[in-house]
């Protein structure tokens, strides 16, 4: 037997369960909802610190002596062949380029000159008879593919041969141009 009293509070106690389950399934509904509506995942940041890249001159391009009128001719595989020798990180791709090669001598002091003309190549094997030649796309870098320094060595060395041309009145003396041959890494 139960009085209106204690109706009242049992009925009273249920209402607030009902309230408190309702407020907590609401309270919870959107909690769910962001959970599936965010998201997150991580990465690595990596840098990789590689060796700087070097030119060193190797040898001067050499036409020996040459008589007025007769042009002089060096072929890269001849001993008087130039070579520059370029040295960096492994199978590194290098964009190279010459920003000075003079299209003439100059007679060391005065001011006559002699045309000259280049022949370039280069090669991972440090081997000029197996150059590929870039003689074409001069003073500018090769064509693509871009030459990769030496898987093992990190090496290539680039090979410059040419000819002179004397006049036939050509003054005599020694003749000089300084050629700058410039390398960089290409990020590939």
């Amino acid at each position: 037997t139960m009085d209106l009293r204690t109706y009242r509070v049992e009925k009273g106690t249920r209402l607030m369960k009902r309230l408190l389950l309702m407020a907590l399934v609401a309270t919870a509904a959107p909690a769910a909802v962001a959970a599936q509506m965010t998201d997150n995942d991580q990465l690595t940041a990596t840098a990789i610190v590689t060796q700087g890249i070097d030119v060193a001159w190797q040898a001067n391009l050499d036409f020996g002596t040459l008589l007025p009128g007769f042009a002089g001719t060096v072929v890269l595989t001849d001993g008087g062949a130039g070579a520059f020798l370029v040295t960096g990180s492994q199978n590194a791709e290098v964009a190279l380029q010459f920003p000075q090669l003079p299209l003439v001598l100059t007679r060391v002091g005065f001011t006559e000159t002699m045309p000259i003309t280049y022949t370039v190549g280069y090669s991972v094997a440090g081997d000029p008879a197996t150059a590929t030649d870039w003689t074409a796309q001069l003073p500018g870098p090769p064509a693509a593919p871009l030459p990769r320094l030496d898987a093992v060595t990190g090496q290539l060395t680039v090979y410059l041969g040419g000819t002179v041309t004397p006049a036939a009145l050509q003054a005599v003396g020694t003749y000089e141009a300084t050629v700058i041959l410039e390398a960089s890494y290409t990020g590939s």
